[in-house]
């Protein structure tokens, strides 16, 4: 799916204004660093 960076703007805005928008951006964003880089884990 992709969105045009108008439309992801308005999802983030959203997202921002709504209850603890900030914070669920943050965790949004880190889960899904989480899941695109299965390699970062340090052995």
């Amino acid at each position: 799916m992709n969105f045009t960076q108008t439309q992801i703007t308005e999802i983030f805005d959203e997202i921002a204004n709504g209850k603890n928008g900030y914070q669920e951006i943050l965790k949004l964003s880190l889960e899904s660093i989480m899941k695109a880089e299965p390699l970062f884990i340090v052995m």
